[in-house]
């Protein structure tokens, strides 16, 4: 897995009770598709390609949230909302965002298939 040293040491020092799922989630995307770099962006362990479009809500800690987006500045004529979400994992907070929530261990083994396509998906669109 490409590691950025600054998203190791992000999580070196970060405290959460679901440590371990994130580490999972962190290694799923990264290896959805070869263009998936990740760094640190907004303060976070962020995720992109062509673009910023995955980002760790640090503040929630009985839950894993990561705000999904369209890169770092909001595009008029992005519609994300096409994405098939059959687990029912994500939050629209706009036409080109949206918050992916998983609860524990168990939600993450459950939505894992779910997780990928969702972003392969949505990376199409950036």
């Amino acid at each position: 897995m490409p590691t950025d040293p600054a998203v190791q040491e992000f999580l070196d020092g970060f405290e959460h009770p679901m440590k371990a799922e994130i580490q999972a989630i962190r290694e799923l995307i990264v290896n959805c598709d070869p263009s998936i770099t990740e760094g640190i962006k907004w303060n976070s362990m962020s995720f992109r390609t062509t673009e910023w479009f995955a980002t760790l809500n640090k503040r929630a800690t009985d839950r894993i949230e990561f705000v999904l987006h369209i890169g770092a500045k909001v595009k008029a004529d992005a519609n994300t909302t096409t994405i098939q979400d059959p687990k029912n994992m994500l939050k629209w907070l706009g036409k080109d965002r949206a918050m992916m929530t998983i609860l524990d261990r168990d939600d993450l083994r459950a939505k894992e298939v779910s997780i990928r396509q969702v972003i392969i998906e949505w990376i199409q669109h950036l």
